[in-house]
């Protein structure tokens, strides 16, 4: 919770035994259970105290830039090799070539 203020203020659970759609606290374990104990939440008033205001949300730091002038030169990545297509391709000309001799 975060308060607004200091003070004194109800607050009710919606609790179902069983359902996932309502106040919920889930152990992570093999097996997920429900931390809540519905019948031990029926109502209930909490003290809330304020830590003195709003905190303040750091400024983004400095990022790295390139010196003047230099420039990133990209690389291609290799995702290929080209011996089966250069052996593929020689097998099917060595097949053009077959074909062409027997038919004269």
């Amino acid at each position: 919770f975060t308060p607004l203020g200091t003070g004194t203020a109800p607050i009710t659970f919606i609790c179902t035994p069983g359902q996932t759609n309502e106040t919920n606290i889930i152990e992570k374990a093999a097996t997920p259970q429900d931390v809540v104990v519905c019948t031990a939440n029926v109502g209930g008033s909490y003290t809330l105290t304020s830590s003195g205001g709003p905190t303040n949300t750091p400024a983004p730091g400095p990022t790295n830039t390139p010196a003047a002038g230099a420039t990133a030169t990209p690389t291609v990545p290799v995702t290929g090799i080209s011996g089966p297509t250069v052996g593929f391709l020689g097998l099917g000309i060595l097949a053009i070539l077959t074909g062409l001799i027997l038919v004269f």
